[in-house]
Order: C-alpha cells, then sequence, then structure tokens
C-alpha cells in the first residue's frame, strides 16, 4: 500500500502547479515545502504530518490526476517512517558571553508565546538584550532580569539552573528598609562605594546636592529627602528615574545641554550622530560646534567617522579638518563623535578612555554596537524634537 509520504512525493513529481487554480497558494505552499521535509533522514513530526494529512483530504478530489487511488491510500493512513520526535527545550542557566561575562541565558524550542513575551520583556522592564540565535537569549546578570525572567517564565515551566534560583530566592528576601538604611548617601554607605565615588567626584563633604542625586543611580544609593524636581534642565538631568532621559530639543539646545553636563563633571562625553541624512548631518556638526565653543570646548575634540564626498559630505568632512575635530582618542579627549551603529575598533581596543556621558543627536540608538558600547554609561540622553517610541513604551512600562 502506498503510503501518506509517497502520495506526496507523487503529488509533487506531477507538478503542484498544475493544482494552482482549484487549490488556494498557502496550502501549496506547506505542500511543497513537506515535500521536501518528508525526503529528510529526520522526516517530520507528528504535528507537520496531521497537518499534511488535513490539508491532502480537503483537496483529494483535486490531487485525483496525480493519484487516482487517493481516497484508499488517505483511508490507510500509512506512512514510511516514525515521525521525528522534537524536544522541548525550556531552560534558564548561567553561561559566558564572547567578552566572558556571566550572563543568564533563557533557551527554549521555538514557542511564539515565549517569543513574544521575552520581546515585551526587552521593551520594558528587562531592556536590551543579545539574541545569539532564534531559540537561544542573553541577559546580563542583574537582580532586576533575575526577578523578571523567572517569574514572567514561571508559568511555561523552564528549568532554572539552581545557582540562578538561589539569587532569586535571595533577592525576593530584601527588605527594602534594611536597604535604604545601609545605601543612603547622608547616613551610610558601603566603604568601597565611599572611595570609588570620592576618586570620581572629591570629598562627599564638599559635593553639590545636584552631583549627590545625578550619581545616585551610578552608585546605586538612596538621597534622603530627596523629591523629584523638574524646574529646569539640572533638575530633570539629575532627578530621571533610568540611566535613558530623553530632552526635547526644542525646549532645551544643545549648549545648554553641555553646559550642565559641565557643571555636573559629566565630561568627556560621547556624541553619536543619528540621521540617514547628510544634510542633517552637516547641520548638527554645526550645531555641535557652536555648542562646543560656547561651553569653552575648543580642542581634544574627535569626530571618528567622514562622509562620501557628495556636495554635503565634502562641506561636513572639510568642517571637520578646519576645526581640527581629528584629536587621537586617548584619555585627554573631552569629546568623541561617532555614526549610530558604527563604532571604531579602536574605542575598544587598547584604550583608556570612557564617557562619562552620552549624547545621542537623533531618537535613540536602538540595537546596534554603539548602543551596546553606551550601556556602560549611566546617562545617555536622546536630544531630539520628538521621544522615541521604543523609549517611550519603555518608559511607560517602568513606571
Amino acid at each position: 500500500m502506498t503510503t501518506i509520504d509517497k502520495l506526496l512525493t507523487t503529488i509533487n513529481d506531477y507538478g503542484f502547479d498544475k493544482f494552482s487554480d482549484q487549490v488556494n497558494r498557502k496550502d501549496l505552499k506547506v505542500l511543497k515545502s513537506l515535500s521536501a521535509s518528508v525526503c529528510l533522514p529526520g522526516f517530520i513530526t507528528e504535528n507537520q504530518g496531521k497537518l499534511l494529512y488535513k490539508i491532502l483530504c480537503e483537496h483529494k478530489t483535486h490531487f485525483r490526476p496525480a493519484e487516482n487511488n487517493i481516497l484508499e491510500i488517505l483511508e490507510s493512513n500509512i506512512w514510511s517512517k516514525s515521525f521525528r520526535v522534537v524536544e522541548n527545550i525550556r531552560k534558564m542557566f548561567l553561561t559566558k558571553n564572547i567578552e566572558e561575562e556571566l550572563v543568564i541565558a533563557v533557551e527554549f524550542t521555538h514557542n511564539t508565546r515565549i517569543r513574544d513575551l521575552l520581546h515585551k520583556l526587552s521593551t520594558g522592564e528587562v531592556g536590551q538584550i543579545a539574541k545569539i540565535s532564534s531559540n537561544r537569549w542573553h541577559y546580563a546578570l542583574t537582580e532586576k532580569h533575575i526577578v523578571c525572567l523567572i517569574e514572567a517564565l514561571k508559568p511555561y515551566r523552564f528549568e532554572i539552573d539552581q545557582k540562578i534560583t538561589n539569587f532569586y530566592e535571595i533577592i525576593k528576601k530584601y527588605e527594602i528598609s534594611e536597604i535604604k538604611a545601609n545605601y543612603t548617601f547622608e547616613e551610610k554607605l558601603p566603604e568601597n562605594m565611599k572611595n570609588r565615588l570620592e576618586e570620581e567626584c572629591g570629598t562627599m563633604s564638599l559635593m553639590t546636592e545636584s552631583i549627590v542625586q545625578d550619581r545616585s543611580i551610578r552608585y546605586q544609593y538612596f538621597v534622603k529627602n530627596s523629591p523629584k524636581k523638574y524646574g529646569n534642565l539640572s533638575d530633570l538631568i539629575t532627578h530621571r528615574s533610568s540611566t535613558k532621559l530623553w530632552i526635547n530639543s526644542n525646549l532645551h539646545n544643545l549648549a545648554e545641554l553641555v553646559a550642565v553636563l559641565k557643571t555636573l563633571d559629566r565630561l568627556p562625553i560621547l556624541v553619536v550622530f543619528d540621521s540617514n541624512n547628510s544634510n542633517d548631518y552637516v547641520k548638527n556638526l554645526q550645531n555641535f560646534s557652536e555648542s562646543m565653543e560656547k561651553n569653552g570646548i575648543t580642542d581634544n575634540v574627535g569626530i571618528y567617522f567622514r562622509l562620501e564626498n557628495t556636495d554635503s559630505g565634502k562641506e561636513f568632512n572639510n568642517f571637520i579638518k578646519d576645526k581640527n575635530y581629528n584629536s587621537p582618542l586617548d584619555s585627554s579627549t573631552q569629546v568623541a563623535c561617532v555614526q549610530t551603529g558604527k563604532l571604531p575598533k579602536f574605542f575598544l581596543k587598547d584604550c583608556d578612555w570612557a564617557p562619562k556621558s552620552v549624547i545621542v543627536l537623533g531618537t535613540s540608538l536602538r540595537h546596534s554596537k554603539t548602543a551596546v558600547y553606551s550601556n556602560r554609561c549611566d546617562l545617555i540622553i536622546s536630544h531630539a524634537e520628538k521621544e522615541s517610541i521604543i523609549e517611550a513604551k519603555a518608559n511607560t512600562w517602568r513606571s
């Protein structure tokens, strides 16, 4: 007796295109794909077999010219091989990424609900991820990620590494009152945190109120009796709720923004040019130059990209040359400029330079090498007329 998979091969040899007037395009596409799969050593899965059988039954009269005995073959429902068994993988464990950093790995067999859930978390509560493959994603090893991932994936019965479970149980036992008591600026800070803070900002007793508030995200401490203020640009920056912040360029120009960053001791600055229009690059460069000069920043500035030699590209490149914005990247660099998504390799190799703040001249960094590099910084400012839709959704989720 002819098997179902042999029947499919027979129809394929006869020509699927001959049935295009009687069978809908979607079903023909499925059958063409399965006709190749049944010839593979691994064969097809049980679910694929059910789908194949269903489609053949629905169009059995149409396929009769290819196989006169199609009714008997479908009625016998015999297959030449056993169906391929799909391993259902759902794991969360610790591993190392390509930088040899310990990260949380979430691995799972394709599942639309789990994929959509992880996408939602990645644009909100959890934040940026590294997608290694379609079924394996990496997350930074943080308390927030551990709690969010475990609680979100618990209904899907993931096998969770015992170390991660132990971390989760410890984190859930945290009492916010106890944490605040040990990490409040005015009362008590761990000695190592205090030393690092004073290395960057000077003696604690001499720090301004703005700097104390501004560094609270970087060093993860609380500030006593510190209500949120939004009276001016400095307040907007220092009282931010996360590392990423949108500044309306219609309300606060670039010169004003750089002036505030100087008072907060936020130099050196990484400036990211985000535009697909070379004319915008020229406009942004001229605005950048004027803003730097107003703030007394005229040397140790490096712009580490050039445009093609179109009219606007030549204007852009010549402007950089005229202003001497070609300083090598080293510890003396005050401002470094790159294109979004195009980070020069020397930023990562043999370089002791690191930004204290990032300004994106556009909507947002999106997912790119520049974004990953910028995440080392606790202040990433998008200076644009409108807030990025993606960032706006993430802020709504966080609130």
